[in-house]
Order: C-alpha cells, then sequence, then structure tokens
C-alpha cells in the first residue's frame, strides 16, 4: 500500500522523538568546530526546498544566539558572489545531498581555505562525502525514511 499523507502526519511523533533523541550525536561535529572556532556570521548555500528551510530559519538563529545568516543560492553564489571572508561557518543544506549546484558552491569555498559542513539527510552522499562534516538531518533517504517505523 502506498503511504498518504496521513501516513507520514502518523509517524511526526515517532519521527520528532527520534529527532531529539539522537540531536546531540548528530550535533557532535559542528559542536566541536563552533567550540574552536567562535562564529558570529554564517553562510548557508541551498537551492529549492532547502532555501526555504534557510529563509525559515534565519530569523531564529539571528535573535536566538545573535549571528549573522547569509543565505546564497548555489549557483548565483558560484558564478557571481564573492566569498565574504567574515563568515566564519558555512553550511551546504541539501536534503538529497545531490545538489549539482550546491556541490559546486561547496568547492569554490573550500578552494578558498574554508571548511564546509553539510546539513544532508544521506551523509553518504556526493555532498555528505565532499564536506568537512556531516549534520545528518535524521529523516533518512526517500521511501527508506529514518523515523519509518517499518525499518
Amino acid at each position: 500500500m502506498r503511504p498518504t499523507m496521513m501516513t507520514y502526519i502518523s509517524e511526526e511523533p515517532a519521527c520528532l522523538a527520534q529527532i531529539l533523541r539522537d540531536y546531540r550525536q548528530k550535533l557532535a561535529p559542528i559542536e566541536t568546530f563552533v567550540r574552536q572556532h567562535p562564529v558570529r556570521r554564517i553562510l548557508l548555500l541551498a537551492t529549492g526546498s532547502s532555501l526555504n528551510a534557510a529563509l525559515c530559519a534565519r530569523y531564529f538563529f539571528e535573535q536566538r544566539f545573535g549571528v549573522l545568516l547569509d543565505i546564497k543560492e548555489p549557483y548565483n553564489f558560484t558564478h557571481y558572489d564573492a566569498i565574504d571572508p567574515h563568515a566564519d561557518l558555512v553550511v551546504a543544506i541539501s536534503q538529497s545531498g545531490k545538489s549539482a549546484s550546491t556541490l559546486e558552491a561547496m568547492r569554490k569555498v573550500q578552494a578558498s581555505g574554508k571548511s564546509v559542513f553539510a546539513l544532508t539527510s544521506d551523509p553518504q552522499s556526493p555532498i555528505g562525502g565532499a564536506s568537512d562534516g556531516v549534520l545528518d538531518i535524521n529523516t533518512g533517504i526517500g521511501e527508506r525514511r529514518v523515523c519509518d517505523p517499518r525499518l
């Protein structure tokens, strides 16, 4: 039977509980980086629905943590923008981890000597593999979602 919207809605409590249970372990790579490098300005690279998520998170991070977030669409960033020398942390966001434009933008940043973390649901993806640290969003890949109780 194909999953419906109600299927996914009914899985939310278990999914959210798992995310809360695992978040400390999942955040360990970035926590180590932040402890060693004070962060005042963050560059987010994202496109599509990942860009929408970044835009939603922007004001929360700025108000809650007092950091500035600069959000760039990867294609335009790669071809037209300069790298902000004041960016303390760079995060590439791609749920699938396969966005070609995001991967290209990551490589531009890394070529400048800056580290790039990936926020993805697939740590083994091209973006996960190319990053300096992976933040697993803990939602699984496609139909094989981590929060799927059948797994």
